[in-house]
């Protein structure tokens, strides 16, 4: 029952660092797309921009 109690100790500290380092990944990614947004992409002459789009499928009953 010891060794059960340990192993749960364990994993709970696994699972708290894990926590924290996608709260870390979190906030990197979010400085990115921040960086990413103010940054204008060049574009070459005589060439078009095609903006992404999102497409939702809706089913008919």
């Amino acid at each position: 029952m010891e060794n059960l109690e340990e192993e749960n100790q364990m994993l709970r500290e696994e699972v708290t660092s894990m926590k924290a380092e996608i709260k870390k990944l979190t906030a990197m990614m979010t400085d990115i797309l921040v960086a990413q947004a103010q940054v204008p992409i060049p574009q070459l002459p005589g060439t078009s921009v095609i903006q992404p789009t999102s497409t939702v499928l809706a089913s008919t009953p």
